[in-house]
């Protein structure tokens, strides 16, 4: 049985339980700030996830579990993505970093 222990979160929550599923759990916040940035930019150019999709190789589908959080991105999958909408991959990322999100 894994050892419980209390972390304080991103947000400055103090949370119990096993370190594995923490850093999963914080994992999750990660990928979904850096989705939502992608996303963000995504309409900004006046994109949709077809026009995405299709560009960078992958379904729409995917977009569409990446955007509503039922799929986490791979690291190939995000910089094919940013290639795409022309955004360095650090731009991405830089969101979640600055909430603390590593």
């Amino acid at each position: 049985m894994a050892k419980s222990v209390t972390i304080v979160t991103w947000r400055g929550n103090r949370v119990k339980g096993s370190l594995e599923a923490l850093q999963l759990e914080d994992s999750q916040h990660f990928s979904r700030e850096v989705v939502a940035e992608l996303r963000r930019i995504r309409i900004a150019k006046g994109m949709s996830q077809a026009g995405l999709a299709k560009l960078a190789g992958i379904s729409r589908t995917a977009i569409t579990m990446m955007e509503s959080g039922q799929r986490n991105p791979t690291l190939f999958i995000l910089h094919a993505l940013a290639s795409v909408i022309d955004v360095p991959l650090s731009k991405l990322i830089r969101k979640a970093e600055r909430k603390g999100l590593r």
